[in-house]
């Protein structure tokens, strides 16, 4: 077996490895797609067309007519990943380049170039060997084993097949130990004291993740926006969050009067295509876009959401969720006197008419679950020592068959230390329930819950009583989820 079969071999066996983690992981390597600076509305036709770039390799790889073009193309897209990442580096960011899934992952970083690099020389050889210098294809290279070389090889596949799935296993239970257990134990310690600890959010102090996003008028980064000499205001929201409509007209009320002392920036996710309407609420306030990213690196929870960053570029609040608590958040910075605190009762009956989620804290309302063993009140569960993550879905909603599909990943990962719920508005949801604390199906209304619109999701804790606000769409459900359950790290 010559160099360049060697050289064919080792990196189809990269590819296929890098393929088949992403496949295994695919919300992760979404997510990773996003760091990267893909828009939201490309991340998932990007992400497919990664794998199947790495498959199409792998399979032309192992061709003796076509592995030259294989090597080739294996090159190219190292070269791009390369480069991608260089353009990320060079702009201060460090996203996850997900590149093994599950099994490996880190910031883009020197290591990663050296290995790429590493990947690529072995491609040049086999290029460099020019068409007809590639060897003998793989059905020609196992005709030319014996038996028991041929099952040995066979043996050899299984036994790796086995390892790479055991290491993926492993690496989920290590990362959920060391992040997720700290995390769960908070929660359940908020839930019993009713303390219901700090919002979801970088804690005051942090040095602010820089970011570079476009607006209508080009291109703005935090370090600009603080030249200014002021603390910056960066409100976070959604095209698709209702919630965040009643915000946009404050925009304009709030610069006029503290513009002196702060600068007020919309930082939404999505185009600007997608938030036209946001925009012309807005009326003319400086709105960022594409900041999904951004979000991440904020750690919001849900839209919409607020923080101050000072103009040393130091985080100066807590993350305050919804126009009541941003408002009062916004009048203690400037050093005025909020109005009176609203009681819960009052709170509650707010949330319920405008549809956005019961606030904080409020006692979760009774409702079933089914289980292997039939209906169950939520408080007594199985497993109703962990909190509960509650999604809310409809069967028309195409976003809401994501959500429920995440929900599965997520408990298949998570279930130990998190039970999971669906409710529809539906009569119908497929959802595997023969584990007696897997994905439970939720008897309960959206009215109960006061959500407005679907999918969204809220976090329960042990005791029944609302830990977060309510996260409205895809997006938000998915950050929350990265906020209070799978990247919660000890402190």
């Amino acid at each position: 077996m010559g160099l360049i079969v060697v050289c064919r071999l080792v990196l189809a066996g990269v590819f296929a490895l890098a393929a088949a983690t992403k496949l295994a992981d695919r919300p992760a390597t979404r997510v990773a797609v996003l760091g990267f600076g893909v828009p939201e509305s490309l991340a998932s036709v990007a992400m497919w067309a990664v794998i199947a770039g790495e498959l199409i390799c792998v399979g032309l790889l192992l061709v003796a007519g076509t592995a030259w073009f294989g090597a080739l193309v294996a090159l190219g897209m190292l070269l791009v990943f390369c480069v991608a990442a260089g353009v990320n580096m060079a702009r201060g960011k460090a996203p996850e380049c997900n590149c093994f899934g599950q099994l490996h992952s880190e910031p883009v970083g020197p290591k990663l170039f050296v290995r790429n690099a590493g990947f690529a020389i072995l491609a040049g050889v086999i290029v460099a060997a020019g068409r007809d210098g590639v060897g003998p294809g793989l059905s020609a290279l196992l005709g030319n084993l014996s038996e028991v070389e041929a099952v040995l090889m066979g043996l050899i596949v299984v036994l790796a097949a086995a390892v790479v799935v055991l290491a993926l296993k492993l690496r989920s239970m290590a990362r959920v130990q060391t992040g997720l257990a700290q995390s769960v134990a908070r929660l359940s310690k908020a839930g019993a004291g009713h303390d219901h600890g700090r919002p979801p959010g970088l804690k005051p102090g942090t040095e602010a993740p820089a970011f570079e996003l476009s607006s209508a008028d080009g291109t703005v980064s935090l370090a600009g926006l603080l030249e200014k000499g002021r603390a910056a205001f960066l409100i976070f929201t959604s095209p698709r969050c209702s919630a965040c409509h009643a915000v946009m007209p404050k925009i304009k009320e709030w610069r006029e009067r503290y513009g002196s002392k702060l600068t007020f920036v919309l930082v939404t996710s999505g185009d600007r295509e997608a938030n036209k309407e946001q925009e012309e609420r807005a009326a003319g306030e400086l709105m960022l876009f594409e900041g999904e990213q951004t979000g991440r690196a904020f750690k919001v929870a849900a839209t919409p959401g607020a923080v101050v960053v000072g103009n040393d570029g130091r985080i100066e609040s807590e993350m305050k969720y919804g126009l009541d608590k941003i408002t009062a958040m916004l009048l203690e910075t400037v050093g005025e006197t909020p109005a009176d605190e609203p009681t819960a009762a009052e709170e509650t009956a707010e949330a319920r008419e405008m549809g956005r989620g019961l606030p904080i804290g409020t006692v979760a309302p009774d409702f079933s679950l089914e289980t292997a063993s039939g209906l169950v009140p939520f408080r007594e569960r199985p497993g109703k020592d962990k909190p509960l993550f509650l999604l809310f879905t409809s069967p028309k909603s195409v976003s809401c068959g994501d959500a429920i599909k995440k929900f599965q990943q997520w408990q298949g990962i998570h279930g130990e230390q998190v039970n999971f719920a669906v409710m529809t508005t539906g009569d119908r949801l497929d959802l595997a329930t023969d584990k007696g604390d897997g994905v439970y199906k939720a008897r309960t209304t959206v009215g109960d819950f006061a959500v407005g619109e679907v999918p969204a999701a809220v976090l329960i804790s042990p005791d029944g009583t609302v830990l977060v606000e309510t996260a409205f769409g895809l997006e938000s459900i998915v950050m929350l989820f990265l906020s209070e359950v799978a990247s919660a790290q000890p402190t």
